[in-house]
């Protein structure tokens, strides 16, 4: 069954593990037992910042994935209301 509840939490889903990926960049992790790791903005920028870019590129994803969703709600007249899938 496809409702509208199932599709906000893939787009949700898919614009967060997006933003989890983004942050690898961004981010500086201690030496445990001899393995670390800089990503390469980290080590460009001499800071550990990942959740900010991380943020904003899920809500861009997020608001990107949402206007597929909208374009097809709006598919009637403009005078008539958009149907809502059940």
């Amino acid at each position: 069954m496809r409702t509208a509840y199932r599709e906000c939490a893939r787009r949700g889903l898919v614009a967060y593990f997006t933003g989890c990926v983004c942050e690898i960049a961004f981010m500086i992790l201690a030496d445990l037992n001899g393995r670390h790791h800089t990503g390469r903005a980290a080590r460009a920028l001499g800071v550990d910042i990942p959740w900010p870019p991380g943020l904003a590129l899920s809500a861009v994803v997020y608001r990107v994935l949402s206007r597929s969703r909208e374009r097809v709600a709006e598919g009637g007249s403009e005078g008539e209301p958009a149907e809502v899938m059940a």
